[in-house]
């Protein structure tokens, strides 16, 4: 009998499906690796919070951001509420209208379609007609001084205006007006608006 031996670069066949074969092809750790998948590009968002700063710092600045606007918005209507006492000190020094001329704004106001004839009130004060919010109503409020310079005509002129203000409700507009510049402080625009 006679006996052969291999040699040592030739490889030795083994059963199919064994895995202490000699052939390197055959090892699982010897395989060649498959090609890995290519890296997926990241969506908006990840790229958003990849370039975003510090989530601790952001957090920091929106709080601050937070308590500037909040403590603007309370100086804002702290002062408003202040003018808002002082001139409502003014109408105490108000006197009923003379009785042709409460007659003659409840004329205008009917004309106008009105169903409630603001209470007119004089004021011994340089101020411009304006209307004065109130819980029971606007109050229309005129200057002496300038009502003694007004001939008919042009009283009926600024009754006729300043009633066409009651009519679209623009008092309450004003308060809201008020309301939003307390909110957008740090706009300039309404900043403006409000003076």
């Amino acid at each position: 009998m006679l006996v052969r031996i291999a040699s040592a670069a030739a490889p030795v066949a083994e059963p199919p499906g064994s895995l202490t074969g000699a052939s390197p092809a055959r090892r699982p750790e010897a395989a060649s690796p498959l090609p890995a998948d290519p890296p997926a590009a990241p969506t908006a968002r990840e790229r958003l919070v990849t370039n975003s700063p510090e989530p601790a710092a952001f957090t920091r600045f929106r709080l601050i951001a937070l308590r500037a606007q909040v403590a603007g918005a309370a100086f804002v209507l702290a002062l408003a509420a202040w003018r808002f006492a002082r001139f409502r000190r003014l109408l105490d020094w108000a006197e009923p209208p003379p009785p042709e001329l409460a007659a003659r704004t409840a004329a205008l106001a009917a004309r106008l379609g009105l169903a409630h004839v603001p209470r007119l009130l004089v004021v011994p004060a340089r101020i411009p007609p304006m209307l004065w919010p109130e819980p029971g109503g606007a109050r229309l409020l005129l200057p002496r001084e300038l009502l003694a310079e007004l001939t008919p005509a042009e009283r009926d002129a600024l009754l006729a205006h300043e009633l066409a203000h009651v009519r679209r409700r623009d008092h309450w507009v004003r308060l809201v007006e008020t309301l939003a510049t307390s909110l957008f402080w740090w706009y300039p625009l309404s900043v403006s608006r409000s003076r």
